[in-house]
């Protein structure tokens, strides 16, 4: 029984069938018996063919040719009732009778309706991939479409192999959208807003009314186009070789700087001392400028005193101990410059020299001469005090300190 159960609630799975062959039909999106009438704006998007002369309403709506009471619309009717026979004929199938095909979805095959068919929803048709998947409906007298109801088509499904063999006539409701060749013996007819093979790819649609006619009201008609093919394989991804990275080309590195090597002094080999500058001694004629003494820097090597040809007069001083002369080149030489009166200390020439500004020097013959006075006044005093020695001792002695002569 739990078998019986799930086998049960399995979707129908129909039968393989080969198409029906429409013949001449094929080239036609709608062939009618009797009458053609239209109400409203509809597109027909392919050819008409049609048996009797009465046609009403079709003005601007045929997009291809019109075949009217001639012999290919007679022929085309013919192949037409030849494919109906087909499509009904086609066995074994599996008996859909009294079961509305809304929500449900169908594999390829052929189904059965005993008498009328109803479609109220979505009718999904699965071709699975098949090459030129058929689906055949027999239905034994009527067809009925609801509001709104829909056939939709999937994995392959074409509209040109999808076919509605009616045994009586066809009512597609307001806005439904139906798929397939609709093949009704006696009439068609579809209410406001109805479509058969909208939607584009794979849709498509025709309506043949074997015995009767066919009733427009603002419809739209697609046939399919061209013969059903097997679908197209869905493409594999090819795989793409990875290229290999090609490797890309180093910058040479920069050399880093060599630091030049420090030379050393060998031993025994002493660095021969930088000899600092000192003034030129001489004889410094009263009343004449003293000479700049020459400052060491904070490097060791002596400041620059003034050039030789740089002489400051006093309009040439910027600042007190300042001159605006730049500074000499030859450290060697001390040149004199012109000092206001009551200046000294440190002065600053223009270019960063310093010198020391200094007490007028003594003329060389009068400090000689001041030290041998020096000299004779030692000498005097010394002897002096060696006169006043015996007088001392006398002194002492009658004080009674030490012993008496």
């Amino acid at each position: 029984m739990a078998a019986l159960v799930a086998t049960l609630a399995l979707p129908p799975v129909g039968l393989a069938a080969a198409p029906p062959d429409l013949g001449t039909a094929a080239d036609y999106a709608i062939v009618a018996n009797t009458t053609i009438t239209n109400t409203g704006v509809s597109v027909i998007d392919g050819n008409l063919a049609l048996v009797g002369p009465s046609v009403t309403g079709l003005a601007g709506v045929v997009t291809g040719r019109s075949d009217i009471g001639n012999a290919a619309a007679a022929r085309a009717e013919a192949d037409v009732l030849g494919a109906h026979h087909d499509a009904t004929g086609a066995g074994p199938a599996t008996d859909l009778s009294g079961v509305d095909l809304g929500g449900m979805t169908l594999s390829p095959g052929i189904y059965h309706f005993g008498s009328s068919a109803a479609l109220h929803g979505t009718l999904t048709l699965d071709g699975g991939g098949a090459s030129n998947a058929t689906f055949i409906f027999q239905i034994g007298s009527t067809l009925t479409t609801g509001t709104g109801a829909r056939v939709r088509l999937i994995n392959g499904a074409d509209g040109c192999a999808v076919f509605w063999a009616v045994g009586s006539s066809a009512t597609i409701g307001t806005a439904s959208s139906l798929q397939g060749n609709l093949m009704a013996l006696v009439s068609i007819t579809m209410t406001t807003g109805a479509t058969i093979g909208v939607g584009g790819g794979r849709n498509g649609g025709r309506a043949f009314a074997q015995n009767g006619a066919i009733t427009l009201d603002t419809n739209v008609i697609i046939a399919p186009t061209g013969p059903c093919n097997a679908p197209a394989p869905t493409p594999k991804p090819t795989a793409v070789p990875t290229a290999v990275p090609t490797a890309r080309p180093t910058a040479a590195p920069t050399p880093a700087p060599t630091a030049a090597p420090t030379v050393r002094p060998s031993a025994g080999a002493t660095a021969a001392p930088t000899p600092r500058p000192t003034p030129t001694p001489g004889a410094v004629v009263p009343g004449s400028t003293p000479v700049a003494t020459p400052i060491p820097s904070a490097s060791g090597s002596p400041a620059s005193p003034p050039a030789a040809s740089a002489v400051a007069s006093p309009s040439q001083l910027v600042a007190p101990g300042t001159v605006s002369s730049p500074p000499p080149t030859d450290p060697r030489r001390a040149e004199p410059f012109d000092i206001p009166v009551g200046m000294d200390g440190t002065v600053t020439f223009a270019g960063g020299g310093i010198g020391i500004i200094g007490p007028f020097v003594v003329p060389g013959f009068l400090a000689a001469a001041s030290g041998f006075l020096i000299i004779l006044l030692m000498l005097a005093q010394a002897l002096g005090a060696l006169a006043w020695l015996p007088v001392v001792r006398r002194r002492v002695g009658s004080f009674g300190i030490g012993s008496k002569q």
